[in-house]
C-alpha cells in the first residue's frame, strides 16, 4: 500500500473525496452517535457539525488539487472551439505548459504566455476583460475548486466557468456570481454578453466575495 507521503496530489485529494463521500451516506447514522457521545441535540450534529467535518474533507481535496493545478484540467476542445466562435477575442493563457498545447497553439487569437513569477500574475489579470474557468468536466475534476477563481474575482473581473460542482457550490453561496456554461456554444454567448454589457456596479461585490472566500478566511470559519 502507498503511505500518505508517497501519494500524489491527485491520490489525496481521491483519498479525502472518499471519506467526505462515505461520511455524507452515514450522516444520520453518524449525527445520532456523537450525540450519544457528548450530548447535543441530534439536529445540531446533523445540520451543522457533520456538514462542517464533510465541508473540511472537501475543501482540503479541493486545496491539494489546486496545488498540483496541471494543464490537463483545461478543456482544450472547449477553448479552441470558443476561440473560433469570437474571432474578434483574444484569449490570453498564462501558465507553464506541461502537457501538448497544440490545439490551442493553433488558434491565431489564443496567446500562450507561458510560466510567470506568481508576483506577476495580478499585472496580467489587471488587463482582462473576463477570467475564464474552462476546465474539463471529468471523475478527476469533480471536486477541484480552481484557485483562479478568486485570483480573478479579487481583482474586480468578470468570470466564466465550466459546470464543475464547486463552482455551483460557489454560486449557491454567493449569488450568481460566476456565469455556468454548460458547452462551447454558451461559453461564447456568456463571454460575448458580458463584454458588450460590462457592470462596473458588480466590481466591489466580486472583490468582496474573493475576500470572504479567501483560504484564511475560510479556515476562519471552520475553526471558529
Amino acid at each position: 500500500k502507498t503511505g500518505w507521503g508517497e501519494m500524489s496530489t491527485t491520490e489525496r485529494s481521491k483519498v479525502l473525496n472518499k471519506i467526505a463521500d462515505a461520511i455524507e451516506e452515514h450522516v444520520e447514522m453518524l449525527a445520532v452517535a456523537e450525540s450519544w457521545e457528548n450530548g447535543k441535540p441530534v439536529r445540531e450534529t446533523l445540520n451543522a457539525d457533520i456538514p462542517l467535518v464533510i465541508d473540511h474533507f472537501r475543501y482540503f481535496a479541493a486545496a491539494a488539487r489546486a496545488e498540483e493545478g496541471t494543464s490537463t484540467e483545461i478543456d482544450q476542445d472547449l477553448v479552441a472551439d470558443v476561440a473560433r466562435r469570437l474571432p474578434d477575442v483574444t484569449f490570453a493563457f498564462v501558465g507553464p505548459p506541461q502537457c501538448d498545447l497544440s490545439r490551442l497553439e493553433a488558434c491565431p487569437n489564443i496567446v500562450l504566455l507561458g510560466g510567470k513569477p506568481h508576483g506577476m500574475l495580478p499585472h496580467y489579470i489587471r488587463e482582462f476583460d473576463i477570467g475564464i474557468v474552462p476546465y474539463r468536466l471529468a471523475d478527476y475534476t469533480s471536486n477541484v475548486y480552481p484557485t483562479k477563481l478568486n485570483e480573478y474575482l479579487a481583482m474586480g473581473i468578470p468570470v466564466v466557468a465550466t459546470d464543475l460542482v464547486e463552482i455551483q457550490r460557489f454560486n449557491h453561496d454567493h449569488g450568481q456570481i460566476v456565469s455556468i456554461a454548460k458547452d462551447a456554444e454558451a461559453f461564447a454567448d456568456a463571454i460575448r454578453r458580458t463584454l458588450n454589457a460590462p457592470a462596473p456596479e458588480l466590481v466591489d461585490r466580486r472583490v468582496e466575495v474573493a475576500r470572504s472566500n479567501s483560504w484564511r478566511a475560510r479556515i476562519d470559519r471552520m475553526t471558529a
